[in-house]
């Protein structure tokens, strides 16, 4: 299987800012893993607005990432895709277990 959706991000205004290129695969099912999961960071990004629900998603990922397949860390991306390259948007969150284990009723 050959992973061919892949996100990019260079744009001019990125450019302008001085900011590096940048590319990220987009997530998903795959038949077999091409990275070793204990020597990944995955990131967990919401593109904002509305979206009742999106924290037990959160929640979900988080634990299946981190129990399932041990993955070293899990981020949380603040701002949508934003969040991954403007230095104004705050600093991601680590998400472990105990960081979700009630996110699913918060709000917001």
């Amino acid at each position: 299987e050959t992973v061919t959706d892949t996100v990019f991000c260079n744009s001019l205004r990125a450019q302008s800012k001085g900011l590096v290129y940048n590319q990220w695969v987009r997530a998903g099912p795959r038949k077999q893993t091409f990275y070793t999961p204990s020597e990944v960071n995955a990131a967990i990004v919401a593109c904002g607005g509305l979206d009742p629900g999106i924290n037990i998603v959160v929640k979900e990922i988080t634990c299946t990432l981190t129990l399932a397949y041990n993955v070293k860390r899990a981020w949380g991306v603040r701002f949508g895709w934003r969040g991954f390259t403007d230095p104004a948007a705050k600093e991601w969150l680590e998400l472990t277990q105990d960081r979700v284990a009630h996110i699913h009723k918060e709000g917001g």
